[in-house]
Order: structure tokens, then C-alpha cells, then sequence
């Protein structure tokens, strides 16, 4: 049970980020906002990768789009 739970909130975070990533632009509008790299932007929006977009990013992509 823990495991799915886990797994559910980790799912629930990266679709997040894509529709953050999408609202902005697409991953290079997204990089240029965050001062992040492509690549990293990139991982953050791939769903097989287990990378998240930081805090500061975040507030970032939500201030530049209003949401």
C-alpha cells in the first residue's frame, strides 16, 4: 500500500511539472525562464525519468504563466 501511495503522489509531480513545462512554452521557453539547462528541463518533463523540477524553478514557471 505505502509503495502505491508513493508512487501515485511521485506520478501526480511530474505530471505537474509537463503541464508547467507545457504552459510556459515547451522545454526551451522553460529552460530560458529557469535559467535551467534543456537537458534538465527535459528530464524533469520525461515520465521514465525520476527527476522533479526544484522549488525556486517551480515558482519561477508559476509566476511567468500566472498559475
Amino acid at each position: 500500500m505505502q509503495d502505491t501511495l508513493t508512487n501515485a503522489w511521485f506520478y501526480q509531480l511530474k505530471a505537474a511539472n509537463r503541464s508547467l513545462i507545457k504552459k510556459n512554452g515547451g522545454i526551451e521557453t522553460a529552460a530560458d525562464i529557469t535559467s535551467l539547462s534543456k537537458s534538465q528541463i527535459g528530464r524533469c518533463h520525461n515520465d521514465s525519468d525520476t527527476e522533479l523540477l526544484p522549488i525556486p524553478a517551480v515558482l519561477r514557471l508559476e509566476a511567468e504563466c500566472g498559475d
